[in-house]
């Protein structure tokens, strides 16, 4: 897992990041997966993560597991979704 240095949000980048490299090459399972270790460290992704979420489904052709991480987006505290 990665280091707990830096602040939440130079964190959530680097989480992200990895987020963003499973979202290109299509890996749904993947991005998942890393999601759930995220979690267990302690951080809540951010609209940007949600974002490469949705976008690891999509690619793998996962339409009902990008709907759902739209819909837990929605339910985050202080995230909204544009229409």
């Amino acid at each position: 897992l990665l280091p707990r240095l830096g602040t939440d949000g130079s964190r959530r980048t680097a989480w992200n990041t990895v987020l963003k490299a499973f979202a290109n090459a299509g890996d749904h399972e993947g991005a998942a997966d890393w999601h759930a270790r995220m979690l267990h460290a302690g951080l809540r992704p951010n609209s940007k993560g949600y974002g490469k979420l949705i976008e690891a489904a999509a690619k793998a052709g996962e339409a009902d597991a990008a709907e759902e991480w739209l819909r837990r987006l929605s339910r985050e505290p202080g995230m909204a979704v544009s229409r």
